[in-house]
């Protein structure tokens, strides 16, 4: 291995330690391959609104209406899914564009996991009296735990 040039001996409480010069960025600033522009910054995310019923905050999507929404239906399902409990939110007239960004919304409401499988909501956890309860904040009129 080749002694490296660009050491300088400091001075620390009275004893002397060697100090090791940054000598890559040197190196590379004398081979011609520093870069001259900064990074570029991403622009900053757009702040989220306040909706005008509950005053929560939306992240992007809209939320749907939930007192338009009908009979929502709660249950507990463990078949199919490893072990796991999850808790299944399914209804008739629940958007199937507004599914995801609803989803999105009770994930970060109530503190798990969720997901879209086909026309119904995936919750992480066996959280249907939890879960009635926010949709009921929310607007919800109908909901039926089972």
């Amino acid at each position: 291995m080749a002694k490296r040039k660009n050491r300088e001996k400091v001075s620390v409480d009275g004893a002397e330690q060697e100090l090791v010069a940054p000598i890559l960025g040197d190196m590379l600033r004398d081979a011609g391959y520093a870069s001259s522009a900064s990074p570029k910054a991403h622009p900053p995310d757009p702040e989220p609104e306040l909706t005008k019923e509950t005053g929560q905050k939306t992240c992007g999507g809209e939320m749907p209406d939930l007192a338009k929404s009908g009979k929502l239906v709660l249950r507990r399902e463990r078949k199919g899914r490893r072990g796991k409990t999850v808790t299944v939110l399914t209804g008739n007239s629940l958007p199937a564009g507004s599914l995801e960004s609803l989803a999105k919304a009770m994930r970060k409401g109530l503190g798990c996991g969720s997901r879209v499988e086909g026309e119904t909501i995936v919750l992480q956890g066996e959280i249907a009296d939890r879960a009635s309860e926010w949709l009921r904040q929310r607007g919800a009129r109908n909901v039926v735990c089972g």
